[in-house]
């Protein structure tokens, strides 16, 4: 489970930002919500099964999530890079010093009871520092510990003795130790970022289409997949993926990209895919089932359609979307999700969000984190004060991470004062009270002003009547 997650020097993250799951010490206005949208871990600490980023276009929000899937990857892919190869770290560039400046990247979660705190700080060229601890009993203990001077090794992590001395300029310790020995606390720690943690955007649906298409074909989930998309109103019945031939005219296309991905497969920065595409030069469909009624309203049989042709975009994302979460639910999993409205209707996405904040749906005690726009979310019958954060960009560029638990307004007196329990927030949000909202100006004097240069333009450009 997550616990937080903090980057600094990254995109436009330039400063030190964290989002944190722990639950404040506060009371929903809904009382209901204090024990459902909350994990009590223990009498010390108890964790969120959801997070919302609000921010308005360019804020940042998406780099939090980009930020996540960096570290995601670096962590699993670094040791096959080669000594010659770039960090592909994308650090904060207006400023002289961002640039040349390390990002850095720290993430504390659970993993079987136990709390793991990692990061490391990287430029394009090398790790600078990197650093491993957990909590086995009460107190934090060092298990790696590497920067300009080295890597000291901690008394409980003798799995990395003998790889200090490889050259490491580009790669995490971490991800070296994993690979090449047998390891038992830093395979875990990898296989957490690869299996536990997950990252998605739900403006492009290809990336996970084939993972739901896999789970329809195989049986996996099958029955809560179309239970789930059922139960939304789509007036689908059945989900079904069928292997056609491939037209003779995309054949080169496959082929070009067959040989594309084998040459991708050499650099882990790099990941090529086409939904469907299989070996054996066929198409792999996804297929939806309507019911068909007679003149009494009583379904007499089903119809089957391809669901690219003939189902709307949001209903193809909703189906894509749906294995996903239905393994992240199942498996308790961590899911960053980069824009969960696009696309869908805000009752449907509310319905999703609902999932993972219900014990009863979420046994597993799964989390979301997601960016978005709609303001509908932003209910109070949905999410308390701390599941809702804000990324704001300043004069510099700069985002700025906060939340609406630790936001504070002033009253009337001039004094500072916290959010209330039974405030407005969405009306709130949208009034400006809370920052993270796009400055818009006077857009209609840039029409005025061009339509009088319009003018100007055409009085100087007629043609003057010649004199009686």
């Amino acid at each position: 489970m997550l616990v937080e997650f903090s980057v600094e020097n990254f995109r436009s993250l330039r400063e030190r930002v964290t989002l944190s799951m722990i639950a404040a010490r506060l009371r929903a206005r809904n009382e209901r919500m204090d024990s459902d949208n909350v994990i009590e871990m223990n009498d010390k600490l108890a964790l969120l099964r959801s997070a919302m980023i609000y921010g308005a276009n360019a804020s940042g929000k998406s780099n939090i999530i980009q930020a996540v899937t960096f570290m995601r990857s670096f962590v699993m892919n670094s040791a096959r890079l080669q000594d010659e190869d770039t960090i592909s770290v994308e650090p904060f560039r207006l400023d002289t010093s961002g640039p040349i400046s390390p990002s850095t990247f720290e993430i504390v979660f659970l993993m079987e009871g136990v709390q793991y705190r990692y990061g490391f700080s990287v430029t394009t060229r090398r790790v600078v520092a990197e650093w491993l601890y957990f909590i086995p009993t009460l107190r934090e203990v060092e298990l790696f510990i590497r920067d300009e001077e080295g890597i000291h090794l901690g008394a409980r992590f003798r799995e990395g003795r003998g790889l200090q001395e490889l050259n490491l300029d580009n790669k995490l310790f971490l991800s070296v130790v994993a690979q090449f020995k047998k390891g038992d606390v830093a395979r875990r720690v990898r296989e957490w970022f690869r299996l536990t943690c997950r990252t998605l955007t739900a403006v492009d649906d290809r990336g996970y289409l084939p993972f739901t298409m896999d789970c329809i074909e195989q049986g996996r989930y099958r029955k809560p997949l179309e239970e789930f998309v059922c139960r939304l109103d789509l007036d689908i019945v059945g989900l079904n993926v069928e292997e056609t031939p491939m037209p003779a005219h995309l054949a080169p296309i496959h082929d070009l990209i067959t040989a594309m991905q084998k040459g991708a497969s050499k650099n882990p920065n790099v990941q090529l895919d086409l939904p469907g595409l299989t070996a054996d030069r066929t198409m792999k469909e996804l297929r939806t089932s309507h019911a068909i009624r007679d003149e009494h309203g009583q379904v007499v049989e089903e119809q089957e359609f391809s669901a690219q042709a003939m189902e709307s975009e949001g209903t193809q994302k909703l189906i894509a979307l749906a294995g996903p979460l239905l393994d992240v639910l199942t498996k308790g999993l961590v899911l960053f999700l980069d824009e969960i409205d696009a696309r869908l209707h805000p009752l449907i996405t509310a319905a999703i969000l609902k999932l993972f904040n219900s014990p009863t749906t979420n046994p597993k005690n799964a989390q979301i984190i997601c960016t978005t726009h709609d303001t509908n979310l932003l209910d109070r019958q949905l999410f308390r004060r701390d599941q809702i954060y804000f990324v704001e960009k300043d004069a510099k560029a700069i985002s700025h991470l906060y939340s609406l638990a630790e936001f504070k307004l002033a009253n009337h007196e001039g004094a500072a004062r916290t959010i209330r329990n039974d405030a407005s927030f969405a009306r709130d949000y949208i009034q400006g009270r809370y920052g993270a909202i796009p400055y818009l100006g006077d857009l209609s004097r840039l029409f005025i002003e061009e339509l009088q240069r319009e003018e100007h333009s055409d009085t100087i450009s007629s043609p003057v009547g010649t004199a009686r």
